[in-house]
């Protein structure tokens, strides 16, 4: 995403809109570089440098990132809470359906 972003706003979110998608479908592994590149290629992001990238300052920029001025390592991600067990993510939401759905 870091990448896609360097290009141009029209890149992240091509880019985003088909990770999102394939990530939540659990057809996407975004820990493999070679994935996230032919997904930046698709996307019609320019890739020439990905790879030197993403095993260089792209890992250090990523680190920043994830620390973003709380100083630890933790990675935010969105979480529900229903009753004592926590929902990561949206795959457990109700698609467009009423939130009381969520209740109880």
């Amino acid at each position: 995403m870091l990448y896609a972003k360097r290009q141009s706003d029209a890149a992240l979110r091509r880019y985003h809109d088909i990770t999102f998608e394939r990530f939540w479908k659990r057809e996407l592994d975004i820990e493999d570089p070679a994935v996230v590149g032919s997904v930046l290629t698709e996307a019609g992001v320019d890739t020439t440098g990905f790879a030197a990238y993403s095993a260089g300052e792209g890992r250090e920029e990523l680190d920043r990132v994830c620390r973003g001025g709380r100083g630890d390592r933790r990675v935010w991600r969105p979480e529900f809470r229903r009753r004592w067990r926590a929902l990561l993510g949206r795959e457990h939401l109700p698609t467009f359906g009423d939130p009381r759905r969520l209740s109880g």
